[in-house]
């Protein structure tokens, strides 16, 4: 098992516990949003350097899911959950189902890795956008 693949596995497992209470993810805010900080640390500090293998669709599971943790996160608890909100639930249900069973995110998703240190600083617009700017 190459490094790689081992961080995606220490990570996996953990993720797999919040998908599966993922009703339960918006009132555990904190929790969700500092594991996704702490995935996204790890990254930085141990793999955003390494020579690793361009993207794998079983990798993009991972990457999916992770975003997906911190969009349910988001979700405000002071109201009744929107449409768009539900459906998100049910992505989570099925980022479930793949993580579990370690299979390739289906074509219709796309997912990529962390490319900046996030947690660090404020990103620019420039880097955020790219330099091009638009009429």
């Amino acid at each position: 098992m190459d490094q790689l693949d081992r961080f995606i596995e220490h990570h996996r497992k953990r993720l797999i516990l919040f998908l599966e209470q993922r009703r339960n993810i918006p009132a555990n805010k904190n929790q969700a949003l500092e594991f996704v900080d702490q995935v996204l640390d790890d990254w930085n500090r141990e793999l955003r350097e390494s020579d690793i293998p361009p993207l794998a669709r079983a990798e993009m599971t991972f990457w999916f899911s992770l975003y997906k943790l911190e969009s349910l996160a988001e979700i405000p608890l002071d109201r009744p959950i929107l449409p768009f909100e539900q459906m998100m639930f049910e992505t989570a249900e099925q980022c479930l189902s793949l993580l579990s069973h370690r299979q390739p995110l289906p074509v219709i998703y796309y997912a990529s890795r962390p490319t900046h240190e996030w947690t660090d600083r404020e990103l620019s617009a420039d880097e955020i956008c790219g330099s091009q700017r638009f009429p």
